[in-house]
């Protein structure tokens, strides 16, 4: 959606400067203007932090969920101490980078506003991320037994394991899943 987002601005710039350059031929034109939005595009996503900053300016949002990142085992054993401490349900969310249903799910679902203040009220929420093949995201994934991304692990409040889903949830879908977790 980025890319065709993108690609479209490029479009409609090259078309108000057509005008402008009517001088070229159609041909030389669209040989610029398709060489420009190629080398566009491969330039912002192939730039880590160009394309991290582009990607946060499209999706930015007064408040989204106040997610903590782990990576470690030792760092999800921590949280689950705090969470039990501070007497609140625990939320892992288990995800990769480079997961489609994982980036839909944070711009979508996770970014409604009923999801964000639920999460933000009532849990820790932890995001784990396993892109790197580490010992440690090995042993989380063993671990939790997470088959594939996202997975969603709950806890209650006593740091008991309170329920597991996984896959990309609609909004409605997701707020169910919480409701189960939380009874």
């Amino acid at each position: 959606m980025t890319t065709l987002y993108f690609i479209l601005i490029f479009f409609t710039l090259g078309f108000v400067f057509s005008a402008i350059l009517d001088r070229l031929s159609k041909k030389l034109f669209l040989s610029l203007l398709i060489i420009s939005v190629l080398g566009s595009s491969f330039v912002i996503f192939n730039n880590r932090d160009l394309y991290e900053t582009f990607k946060t300016e499209i999706n930015k949002k007064d408040e989204l969920v106040n997610f903590k990142t782990i990576i470690t085992v030792q760092g999800v054993k921590d949280i689950k101490e705090e969470a039990k401490k501070a007497k609140k349900p625990l939320f892992l969310l288990f995800y990769r980078e480079t997961c489609d249903h994982c980036v839909k799910l944070e711009r979508t679902t996770l970014a409604a506003d009923k999801i964000v203040n639920k999460l933000n009220e009532d849990f820790i929420s932890v995001k784990v991320d396993i892109s790197e093949d580490t010992n440690d995201t090995k042993k989380l994934i063993k671990m939790y037994e997470v088959e594939g991304t996202p997975t969603f692990i709950f806890f209650d409040r006593d740091g008991e394991f309170d329920g597991k889903d996984y896959g990309y949830q609609t909004e409605e879908e997701f707020f169910d899943t919480i409701d189960l977790t939380t009874d």
